[in-house]
């Protein structure tokens, strides 16, 4: 099967379901600022390349 291209950004459910947080909380982040989630009309998503570097964090700090 051939791979279609990487995609940049992901759904919060998505998200929220890596990081082990609910959607709710990723939103709620997204306004605050930690987390940089964008609107696009009614759907909220989040960058993949933050969510790749977020759950990478723990590797990168062991490997220090």
């Amino acid at each position: 099967m051939a791979s279609g291209p990487e995609r940049l950004m992901v759904p919060v459910a998505e998200a929220a379901a890596v990081m082990g947080v609910s959607p709710n909380t990723v939103k709620r982040a997204g306004e605050t600022g930690e987390i940089p989630v964008r609107k696009v009309r009614s759907v909220y998503l989040v960058p993949a390349a933050w969510l790749a570097e977020f759950t990478a964090w723990p590797a990168r700090a062991a490997a220090s």
